[in-house]
């Protein structure tokens, strides 16, 4: 077997082993497969699914379907919305869509925190996914000059939010990314050896208004803050955030 062929044959394994996939499959089974796996990555390990025991609810649905729209009518030139402002508005769409679901019939089950870690995880799926169907499979309908444009808006992508990425930014910038914090810290954040445990967590973060009114709820501030940190070391958010996702994740 040559050395490509053993090469093709391996990543095809790993993409079906994850996401389900092969190369052979087309554009709306790639992007349903992001959806559904960012979903996971957004709800699980009590960051919402422990809360709302229905995880087949038409809010799902619902929402799964309105994603869905967003995503195609970005890839379709449809939307012309810079991307900040095209993220914050369909978060803030997925947090209305759940608003009948409540926590002891008070709190939103479902917060800006659980939205913006779907859209992001959805969004950083497809451009891995277009880098892989790009080098292995040119001739895919992946690979079709509308799907280029989530390479194009790479340096604009967010890095999801979870405890990893929180520990992360404090280790490696301290103080240069905004964050909020709890009530009883009694320390510098950079001073707690899982600083993640002293802010408030990332499912509970609230976001006010869009990006279009220069916000500084807890998602935005921080995003802002992130990417100001990374100019100066001439790297993206995407960029960073994979090496220092695993890199945490090494840790557990």
């Amino acid at each position: 077997m040559e050395t490509n062929t053993a090469l093709r044959n391996s990543v095809e394994f790993l993409l079906f082993s994850y996401f389900r996939l092969c190369f052979e499959d087309d554009a709306k089974s790639i992007v349903e497969k992001a959806i559904d796996l960012g979903y996971k990555d957004a709800t699980n390990q009590g960051a919402y699914n422990t809360l709302d025991k229905n995880d087949d609810s038409e809010s799902k649905k619902n929402a799964r379907e309105l994603i869905k729209n967003q995503v195609d009518s970005f890839f379709s030139g449809n939307n012309t919305d810079a991307y900040d402002v095209w993220h914050s508005r369909l978060c803030n769409s997925l947090v209305e869509n759940y608003k009948e679901i409540l926590v002891s019939g008070k709190t939103q089950a479902f917060s800006y925190g659980n939205a913006q870690k779907w859209v992001n995880m959805t969004m950083k799926y497809l451009f891995i996914l277009r880098t892989i169907y790009e080098t292995f499979a040119p001739n895919s309908e992946f690979c079709k000059e509308e799907f280029a444009r989530i390479k194009g808006i790479a340096h604009s992508l967010h890095a999801p939010v979870d405890r990893f990425i929180i520990n992360a930014a404090v280790s490696e910038f301290d103080n240069d990314v905004k964050l909020p914090l709890c009530a009883n810290n009694r320390k510098e954040i950079k001073e707690y050896s899982n600083p993640a445990d002293h802010v408030v967590p990332w499912s509970s973060w609230n976001n006010i208004g869009t990006f279009e009114d220069n916000n500084d709820g807890d998602y935005n501030s921080f995003q802002e803050s992130l990417k100001a940190a990374l100019v100066k070391k001439d790297l993206s958010r995407i960029d960073w955030e994979g090496p220092a996702w695993i890199s945490q994740a090494k840790k557990k």
